[in-house]
């Protein structure tokens, strides 16, 4: 049960943080790994760290899904290779600490082009591929959508918005069988976390964080739930020190 030798799994954002994290625990089961990213560099290393392990080789597609043309064109090559798509997780997301004021027409397009466009046009493009597994979709979104303060607007609600589309498409695809996760985690040792860190001018102490691989072990757990069985929410946070 614990094994996803013959099955086909989607990341976005696959070459850091959360991404790598679930691509390497999901590899790690055998999965074939389909990994998207903006850079082919990063991608190759988050492929020699499962490499190892003796499964498929994986499918390395370099893309900036802020760019709707370069979307498309990912969508088209998973979907001449591959008939069915098991698992599909969207943890690629563009972050900016900026006030409504000052924040541009461009500015808030990128950040939904990215946020929600192209999880929503991927997921819309590969829908009959996830149909015939019977698969699983998972958002990583945000713990933003429960509580955003000054200057997180804009990516505040790209994230509200792809909650939204997380629910109706859920609603919309559980009578064929797909489960759909929407996972909220709290400040996660990542990159991205260690830049809002300095934006915020704070310390930042990646081991008093969540770690990556604490929400891939979540995700994980999810994924391996008995087909009568379905989460829709998962909201992880990092454990507090005992005193």
């Amino acid at each position: 049960m614990n094994s996803f030798v013959g099955k086909a799994a989607l990341i976005t954002g696959a070459s850091q943080g959360i991404g790598n994290a679930i691509a390497g625990a999901l590899g790690n089961r055998g999965a074939q790994l389909i990994l998207i990213g903006r850079s082919v560099q990063r991608l190759e290393a988050t492929v020699s760290e499962v490499a190892s392990n003796g499964g498929p080789k994986p499918v390395l597609l370099a893309a900036d899904l802020a760019a709707s043309q370069e979307v498309e064109e990912v969508s088209r090559q998973v979907q001449s290779r591959f008939d069915a798509i098991n698992v599909l997780v969207h943890c690629a997301a563009e972050y900016r600490r900026e006030s409504w004021e000052n924040t541009t027409h461009a500015a808030l397009h990128g950040i939904f082009e990215t946020n929600l466009f192209a999880p929503a046009t991927l997921t819309r493009q590969l829908l009959p591929a996830i149909r015939s597994a019977r698969g699983d979709i998972v958002f990583v979104n945000s713990s933003v959508v429960v509580g955003n303060g000054a200057g997180t607007g804009a990516y505040a609600a790209s994230k509200h918005a792809l909650r939204s589309f997380a629910d109706s498409l859920r609603a919309e695809v559980s009578p064929s069988g797909i489960r759909v996760l929407s996972v909220y985690p709290g400040r996660t040792a990542t990159p991205l976390q260690a830049d809002i860190h300095r934006e915020e001018g704070r310390a930042y102490v990646p081991d008093e964080l969540l770690q990556p691989s604490d929400v891939a072990e979540a995700v994980l757990s999810s994924l391996l739930l008995p087909d009568t069985a379905e989460l829709t929410d998962l909201h992880i946070r990092q454990r507090k020190p005992t005193p």
